[in-house]
């Protein structure tokens, strides 16, 4: 029998196989990451407010701002209480308002009257307040010039007004300034924005204030209907707010006029001032928290604000 050597197989060539293409693969990471790191920048650094309808804003039953919570102690570290000395009542709150620097209170045009009041000192502001009533952490300060271009024959713009403080306001950890918006507005469609003050914890204008300051959320909307039942209203000068679903009867009410509508910056940790509360509507002296509110859109005049302050050192 013949022997077989091993060189008479045929060799078999050995083909090294094809490498794959790993190019659409990479390309497709780096798009993943990509999209993923600006998910997260827009998450972190757009200081734009909660979705409204998630769990932990959901309404649990109080009676607040109308249906809103009680804030925590000193969370708005900036938020001032104006308050008028009548010669009945004394010293009443009558607004809210928002600490800009040591010396200057933003807050809404139409709280301010006559400036013959402003000259007789019997406009205050109260800072470092949760509980109306209770002054303990509380400084008062005398508003010693008051500037604003609001005309009560136009209550749709310019409505704010700046108040100069006749002492420095001393900060701690219960006070301090916040900063004025530095996002257009158009950014915050669609988004829920904080705000929160001492007004009337029940719809009707009897002005049942809480003892406590109090918070609630707001969707900011553009294009729904019910923000065109203020014929006047000026898209441009106003953020329209309604009641987001999750809580659909909050609203401020009479008394939160001039307090804060506020975004935060998680990575900053930062309060941003974006809009005054300016006004609602009502019937039959009825506030309707089923109705749109409206606040004054601080990046609108946010040069008219610090040229002001500029100006009036």
């Amino acid at each position: 029998m013949k022997s077989l050597e091993v060189n008479e197989y045929p060799t078999i060539r050995q083909t090294k196989p094809k490498k794959r293409c790993k190019r659409p693969i990479l390309i497709g990471i780096i798009a993943l990451v990509f999209l993923g790191i600006l998910g997260l920048c827009i998450y972190l650094f757009v200081p734009i407010g909660p979705y409204c309808d998630k769990s932990e804003f959901r309404a649990n039953g109080k009676n607040r701002i109308i249906d809103g919570d009680d804030a925590a102690p000193h969370n708005y570290p900036f938020i001032v209480s104006v308050q008028y000395k009548s010669n009945i009542k004394g010293n009443a709150h009558i607004c809210g308002g928002s600490i800009l620097n040591d010396q200057w209170v933003l807050t809404a045009g139409h709280c301010i009257g006559s400036m013959n009041d402003v000259r007789n000192e019997k406009y205050s502001i109260i800072v470092g307040l949760h509980k109306l009533k209770e002054y303990s952490y509380s400084q008062v300060y005398i508003v010693e010039k008051v500037f604003t271009n609001f005309n009560f024959n136009n209550i749709h713009k310019n409505d704010w007004a700046l108040l100069k403080l006749k002492t420095r306001i001393k900060f701690d950890d219960k006070v301090q300034p916040i900063e004025l918006s530095h996002t257009p507005s158009e950014n915050f469609i669609d988004k829920c924005l904080v705000t929160a003050g001492w007004g009337s914890i029940s719809k009707t204008y009897d002005v049942n204030l809480p003892s406590k300051l109090q918070e609630t959320y707001l969707r900011v909307i553009s294009d729904d209907s019910k923000c065109s039942v203020v014929s006047k209203w000026e898209n441009q000068a106003t953020f329209c707010t309604k009641s987001p679903t999750s809580r659909p009867y909050t609203m401020t009410c009479r008394g939160d006029s001039g307090g804060p509508l506020v975004s935060f910056n998680k990575t900053r940790q930062k309060w941003y001032l974006e809009g005054i509360t300016s006004y609602g509507i009502s019937k039959s002296n009825k506030c309707l928290p089923d109705y749109p509110g409206f606040f004054t859109k601080v990046y609108r005049y946010k040069q008219d604000i610090l040229q002001t302050m500029s100006d009036n050192l």
